[in-house]
């Protein structure tokens, strides 16, 4: 996961989950639950936005 629009804008889909907004590779695949991202706040560190739900066999990040 990066910040920050991809360079190949493309190949991803923009999409809003809960107030972010995320590219998520076209095909994506996903587990029988489905995609879930949110924000995971660690009052001692960093927050952390946590991805849950995806499948990964193979990615072009390009």
């Amino acid at each position: 996961m990066s910040a920050g629009k991809p360079l190949s804008a493309a190949k991803y889909d923009l999409v809003n989950a809960n107030g972010f907004e995320v590219y998520m590779f076209k095909g994506a695949e996903s587990e029988p639950d489905g995609i879930k991202i949110f924000l995971e706040i660690e009052p001692s560190e960093f927050n952390w936005l946590r991805v849950s739900g995806l499948v990964y066999a193979q990615t072009d990040l390009g």
